[in-house]
This record gives C-alpha cells, sequence and structure tokens, in this order.
C-alpha cells in the first residue's frame, strides 16, 4: 500500500537521522502514525485488497498475536504490521519492543497499570503492589506510543468486530527485559523458555484428568502439591479453581500449610483470576453492544464498584449518565449471563443507585 511505503520510508528516514537510537524511536513513530492518519486511508477492506492482489508480500512472521497478523513493511530493526481482532482482551503485559500503534477500525478499551515490586520469589516470579494507571477508550485515529519493558504495561480489550490496529516497532529492544504478564491485584511473572517443562507436562495431564477422569484428577493434584514450589503450586491451584472449586480449599490449605508465605497473596490473586475468567467469557458474548463491553471492561479492571461508574461516566459522556448506565444494566440483566458477571453488574447498580445515579431495574432514573 502506498501509504504505509510513505509512512515507513519517512519513519525510517527519520529513525536514521537519530542514529537509530532505540529511546528515539517510540516518539518517532508515535508521531508519523499521528500524521498519516491512517483510519482515514486503511480499514479491512484495503487490507484484504492488498493481500490479493497478486504481489509479493514482506516476509511475514509466524507469530499468533491477534486473529491475523499481517506485515506490511519491513526494515532490518523494524517492522509495519496490522494487527487484526474479531474479540477478545489482551492480559495485563509489558514489551520486548518499542514503538506505538494506532487504532484504524473499530473501537478498544486500555488499561494502563503501574507495578511495584514487594517480594522476588525468582528473577521470573515476582510480587508486589499494582494499581491502575489509566483507562481510556481507544476509537480510530487514536494513536499510543509503546516503551519497552516496566515502562509501559497494559490490557487491551476489543469492544467491536473487527477492531484493526497498525503498529510500527522494533524487532526487539537489547536492553529489554523478556515480555512479563501481569496478573492482578500482586503478581508479575513470565514464563521461561520454548520448551515444555516439567511443571509444564504436569499441568497439561492434570488438565487431561480434569475432563476425563475428574476424581483421579483430584488425588493426582494433591500429589503434585505436596512437592510443588510456590510457581508450580500456584498454577497447579489455577487450574484446579477455574474446574473444581469444590477440591481448592483443601489443596489451597495444604499448599499453605507446607509453603507458608507467599500464598495468602497469591490466593488473592488466584480468586481475581477465576473473576477475570467469567467476566472475559461474558465479553465474548456476541449480543452485547460496545458500549456494554466497555462496562464489562471496566468491572474487570476495577475492584470497586465507585471507579466503574466514575469511568464510565468519564468514557461514555451524556446528558443523563444515570439514565445510560441504568439502560446498559437493565439490557445486559436480560441477557442472562453467568453467575459472577450478573453478581458483578449487580453491585454496579446496587452502587449507582445508593449515590443516586439510577433506580433498581424496571424503576424510573433518578438522576
Amino acid at each position: 500500500m502506498e501509504i504505509i511505503e510513505s509512512l515507513g520510508s519517512a519513519i525510517d528516514r527519520e529513525w536514521k537521522q537519530a542514529h537509530y537510537q532505540t529511546a528515539a524511536f517510540p516518539r518517532i513513530a508515535s508521531a508519523l502514525l499521528a500524521e498519516a492518519r491512517l483510519h482515514e486511508h486503511v480499514g479491512l477492506r484495503e487490507l484484504t485488497n492488498w493481500l490479493s492482489d497478486g504481489r509479493p508480500l514482506p516476509v511475514q512472521s509466524n507469530g499468533d498475536f491477534g486473529d491475523a497478523q499481517i506485515h506490511l513493511f519491513n526494515r532490518p530493526r523494524w517492522y509495519i504490521e496490522a494487527l487484526l481482532w474479531h474479540s477478545g482482551r489482551t492480559g495485563i503485559h509489558e514489551h520486548a519492543f518499542s514503538g506505538a500503534f494506532c487504532v484504524v477500525e473499530g473501537r478498544s478499551f486500555q488499561a494502563a497499570y503501574e507495578f511495584v515490586e514487594e517480594t522476588r520469589v525468582h528473577n521470573c516470579f515476582l510480587l508486589g503492589h499494582m494499581s491502575v494507571a489509566r483507562t481510556e477508550l481507544l476509537e480510530p485515529g487514536a494513536v499510543q506510543t509503546i516503551q519497552s519493558g516496566e515502562r509501559f504495561s497494559h490490557a487491551v480489550v476489543h469492544l467491536e468486530s473487527p477492531t484493526i490496529s497498525i503498529v510500527a516497532r522494533t524487532i526487539n529492544d537489547a536492553l529489554a527485559r523478556d515480555q512479563f504478564g501481569y496478573e492482578p491485584p500482586f503478581l508479575l511473572r513470565h514464563r521461561i523458555g520454548p520448551f515444555l517443562s516439567e511443571e509444564t507436562t504436569r499441568l497439561r495431564t492434570l488438565r487431561f484428568l480434569h475432563r476425563v477422569a475428574p476424581a483421579h484428577a483430584a488425588e493426582f493434584a494433591a500429589r503434585l502439591i505436596a512437592h510443588a514450589d510456590v510457581e508450580s503450586a500456584f498454577d497447579i491451584l489455577r487450574d484446579v479453581l477455574l474446574v473444581d472449586t469444590g477440591a481448592f480449599g483443601d489443596l489451597y490449605t495444604r499448599a499453605e500449610r507446607r509453603i507458608g508465605e507467599p500464598m495468602p497473596k497469591l490466593r488473592q490473586v488466584l480468586l481475581e483470576t477465576v473473576r477475570r475468567f467469567h467476566l472475559s467469557t461474558a465479553l465474548a458474548d456476541t449480543r452485547l453492544r460496545w458500549q456494554q463491553r466497555l462496562l464489562l471492561s471496566l468491572i474487570a479492571t476495577h475492584t470497586s464498584s465507585r471507579a466503574v461508574v466514575d469511568d464510565l461516566e468519564r468514557l461514555l459522556p451524556s446528558d443523563d449518565p444515570g439514565g445510560l448506565l441504568k439502560s446498559l444494566l437493565d439490557e445486559m440483566a436480560a441477557l442472562n449471563l453467568n453467575a459472577l458477571t450478573t453478581e458483578a453488574l449487580d453491585r454496579v447498580r446496587s452502587h449507582a443507585s445508593g449515590r443516586g445515579r439510577v433506580a433498581g431495574s424496571g424503576a424510573t432514573v433518578l438522576g
């Protein structure tokens, strides 16, 4: 595509003038992506036309980020790619590269996070305090700078289908640490190595047993917990909690008795994992409108109903914010979403009613 070739050449030219300094790339990429206004020129139709016109493509990667990942422009140090999403959300993650992305089609919700380390179990399993730094609605034309490592960590929920972003990024930043993932409210971790570890093999076997022999799975999990280190115990307990809540209590007690700290904090991480899992399941419901997905995204991001209501009012300005929230809650109540999601929506309604924002289901709008 001519506009991508022009953009790529401009970025490469300016970065060369900056002597290919890694620190300069995010600033250059962000400025030129914003200037290009790609959302006015590139969308699903333009991308598919370009893919199908018979000309050779730039070298493609075998990455699996997004529902489709298309390299549009390659240089030895960096490249431009399109990421296409049908639905879904990313986990909270850092980046081992730097650059910028812009949204060209669809809307997304983004939450950025900060993490303060308190305890290092080992270099790839850290405990600390995680907080939400900011939330925003990314609409077509929005540009986000990407700083490598702990300088920028975020999660994105794709509210519409399709959602398409164009990313200009380095291949990797030599001094950046590997990409870590965050598990609220206390855990930062990185899974090591391209090969299956002993623990991965055990976990896969446990998942298989949950499907074919649940009673055997509980016995197998107990035997694993008896020898597990902190990280392995966490993974075993998470797998059990997602499929067999009845067995979780005894297994957790065994792990805490044998390991001690930091199991109480990890228990809170496990419970938050389950909460987010059920909310993610609800987010995938195709009956939802993007505004309803935004509300669920805020519930997944915040544990405080007050923060959910305040953020919704900020991100979806309305002359009648109470009426808007009530409408969203009433519509979602009629969808019969999973029980945990319904409880979360009820808590938001209860909080908003207490603040005079909305009345109960079926009642008139108060404010």
